[in-house]
């Protein structure tokens, strides 16, 4: 048997003066504790606010079928709206139910949306599961619905998966050079619920990461191997990172991990070593209908013969149609190696320069975007060993059945038209 909630509003008529708020057929909560201080309001608009906090009040109390019908009574002097509440069938959920429409196994899903069979029913903890559950950008929409089998009630919730699994190629082109990278990620890992990426950026890094959200839910561990080479010298990374969710926006992170830098050239192979390293950070992730915000600080210490430490700022705001993000970094060490300059420029930070242009102990830049329409322009401003920087261009980005596609046209402080760079992302889910 499919019962399904129903919330009867029937329109009140316009009314002069006070209006007066009443309840009847209440017997789980009485009025006083429903209408608390608004028991008299001055406007019709007051009254559905009323009654949507009633609502809201028995189903996060395990009454899922409660309706409320309100009905006028007018006065010379005010008017009275009688709320008629309908309590229905306090509700014990015996179990949650999913199903999805594609290869996301059940008992994954289980872990990640954290239910509580047994409990009296409540919207709240529902909104909260569909939460849990959307956070993971594998599923475009969770609906449920409450199912009766004899005397017990099950709540069904449905989702509908998106695209999970993800190639995406991109390159940076100008009149010196080229760079071309590929990758391969999934945020859905054989319907596990669980992520991998491999990164490849030619003739520079080689990278794979992979993402356990289920094991130490709510936790997540994340594991990184990264091989970077430049010329002659290479270094070898492996990361591991735990994090921790703190209230419901905040994230706090801890990070432990290797670092090994040696040297191509069999003449200088002494002078490699392995370090270790340790780090901690905060993230503060947020959304709503007209803003978004992915906040990331991060501190790491490398242990050596001449330890070095890093700081490492980044804010990426979404607000309409505008993207800005602003990011700070900084390392300090006695003795500067290669790797522990931060190397900038390009499609990351400067688009209208060369990838890996500058290097920097110290660096602050912002770059805009404001994506109102499929054209749309560019702007990024930096200081790079103090020096101030900028570049500016135009914008596209497409999407079709086919793949998604952006192309961006920038160019730096004072350069002509020939100083352009060009960088293309070409993305495929499926």
């Amino acid at each position: 048997m499919l019962l399904v909630v129903v919330v009867v509003v029937v329109p009140v008529s316009a009314a002069q003066g006070e209006i007066r708020v009443a309840t009847t057929g209440n017997i789980f909560f009485s009025t006083q504790y429903l209408l608390q201080s608004d028991s008299t309001v001055a406007e019709l608009h007051d009254v559905e606010k009323i009654i949507v906090s009633i609502i809201d009040t028995y189903t996060n109390a395990g009454f899922p079928f409660c309706r409320v019908v309100p009905s006028t009574h007018d006065a010379q002097t005010d008017t009275t709206v009688l709320l008629s509440i309908e309590e229905g069938e306090r509700v014990v959920v015996s179990d949650y139910v999913f199903e999805s429409n594609g290869k996301t196994r059940t008992n994954s899903i289980r872990k990640i949306a954290h239910v509580t069979p047994g409990d009296y029913f409540s919207s709240s903890d529902i909104a909260q599961t569909k939460e849990n559950v959307l956070k993971t950008d594998a599923f475009i929409a969770v609906d449920e619905k409450i199912v009766r089998r004899g005397d017990r009630y099950y709540v069904l919730l449905h989702l509908t998966e998106k695209n999970s699994d993800f190639l995406q190629a991109s390159g940076s082109f100008d009149d010196e050079n080229a760079l071309f990278n590929v990758s391969f990620y999934s945020l859905n890992l054989l319907g596990t619920l669980r992520r991998f990426q491999f990164r490849y950026e030619y003739e520079k890094l080689f990278s794979l990461q992979f993402t356990e959200p289920i094991l130490l839910y709510p936790a997540v561990l994340d594991a990184n191997f990264s091989l970077w080479t430049y010329d002659s010298i290479r270094l070898t990374q492996f990361h591991a990172t735990f994090a921790a969710p703190l209230w419901r926006f905040f994230a706090f992170k801890m990070l432990t991990g290797v670092e090994s830098v040696s040297s191509l050239d069999s003449d200088s192979a002494s002078h490699g070593h392995t370090d270790n390293i340790i780090g901690v950070g905060l993230g503060v992730d947020y959304e709503t209908p007209n803003l978004e915000g992915h906040h990331q600080f991060a501190y790491d210490y490398l242990f050596r013969t001449h330890d070095r430490w890093r700081i490492q700022l980044d804010l990426e705001n979404t607000v309409y149609r505008l993207d800005a993000e602003i990011h700070y970094v900084r390392a300090q060490t006695d003795s500067f190696e290669f790797f522990d300059y931060y190397r900038l420029g390009g499609a990351r930070s400067l688009r209208g320069y060369r990838e890996d242009q500058f290097f920097a102990t110290r660096a602050f830049w912002v770059n805009c975007a404001y994506k109102a329409i499929f054209v749309f322009p560019i702007l990024d401003m930096a200081v790079i060993n103090s020096t101030f920087l900028y570049s500016y261009g135009i914008g596209v980005y497409a999407e079709s059945q086919l793949a998604d596609v952006s192309l961006v046209l920038a160019w730096p402080k004072g350069g002509s038209w020939q100083d352009g760079k060009i960088h293309l992302l070409f993305e495929k889910g499926f």
